[in-house]
C-alpha cells in the first residue's frame, strides 16, 4: 500500500518535532536540495538540539524523516539514518553521511552519500521481480540557509 509509509512518516515526524521543540538550546535551519532526504527535489527542515539533528523532508517526489549526529569531533560531518518514501524508491531506510561546508547550523553547501535499502517500483527485467527491494548508493546535495 503506497500511502502507508507516507502516513507513518508523517505521524513519526509530528511526534518527534512536537517533543523536541520544547528543548533548551534548540536551533532551526532550512535547506533546499536534491536527494532522498529532500523528497527527491525539495525542502528540508532541521531541528538541532543537544548535538542531535532531527530532519523532515518534503519534496516533489516524496517525504522523509531522519535523525543524525555530528562525528569526528567537528560540526561539519554527520552520520545518521532516514526513513521515507518517494516515487522512485518506496519504503526506504538510509544510512547517511553528510559534510557541511560551514558548520551544521550555518548557511552553506551540504553534500552527502546515502546507503539506501528500499523497494523500487516498476523495475523489471529477467533478473528482478517487480517491486523488489534493492540496495543503492546515492549522492545528495543541498544548500542550507
Amino acid at each position: 500500500m503506497k500511502q502507508r509509509p507516507l502516513f507513518l512518516a508523517s505521524i513519526l515526524s509530528l511526534t518527534v518535532f512536537t517533543k523536541i521543540t520544547d528543548a533548551k538550546e534548540t536551533s532551526y535551519t532550512n535547506s533546499m536540495g536534491i536527494g532522498l532526504q529532500y523528497g527527491i527535489l525539495g525542502y528540508q527542515r532541521k531541528i538541532v538540539t543537544n548535538e542531535i539533528i532531527y530532519t523532515l523532508g518534503i519534496g516533489l517526489g516524496g517525504v522523509s524523516v531522519g535523525i543524525s549526529s555530528p562525528v569526528f569531533g567537528t560540526q561539519r560531518d554527520t552520520l545518521g539514518v532516514t526513513i521515507g518514501s518517494s516515487f522512485e524508491v518506496t519504503d526506504f531506510f538510509a544510512l547517511q553521511y553528510h559534510h557541511y561546508f560551514s558548520d551544521l547550523d550555518k548557511p552553506g553547501l551540504v553534500m552527502g552519500l546515502d546507503l539506501v535499502n528500499g523497494r523500487t517500483e516498476g523495475v523489471s527485467s529477467i533478473f528482478t521481480e517487480e517491486d523488489e527491494r534493492e540496495t543503492l548508493v546515492l549522492f545528495n546535495v543541498g544548500y542550507q540557509f
